[in-house]
């Protein structure tokens, strides 16, 4: 597995952990934020890693590569969740 798809993993994983707290935690009129929420985590998680730990802390190589996977990992996840959510509320919505 190489280095971006680690980067582009780990971000969805993030992601995707965040909108599952956001499903379980109770929580009122979210309006989609709940979404924007766990997209901004999962960018932010790519970008602190390239610009603190690898470039300000010299921890690793900085690499605009890996935090252009960060942000595509956390777009799929995003993406794919959407689609999800959406059947899922079609298959409520034909069986009531």
């Amino acid at each position: 597995m190489s280095d971006k798809d680690k980067h582009l993993l780990a971000s969805a994983a993030i992601t995707i952990i965040v909108l599952i707290l956001f499903t379980v935690i109770p929580h009122r009129d979210m309006y989609g934020w709940d979404k924007a929420i766990a997209l901004f985590v999962g960018v932010f998680a790519g970008a602190f890693k390239e610009f603190i730990w690898d470039k300000a802390l010299g921890k690793g190589k900085f690499e605009w590569r890996d935090l252009e996977s960060s942000v595509y990992g956390s777009f799929a996840a995003m993406f794919g969740w959407a689609i999800i959510e959406a059947i899922i509320l079609t298959i409520k919505y034909w069986l009531i």
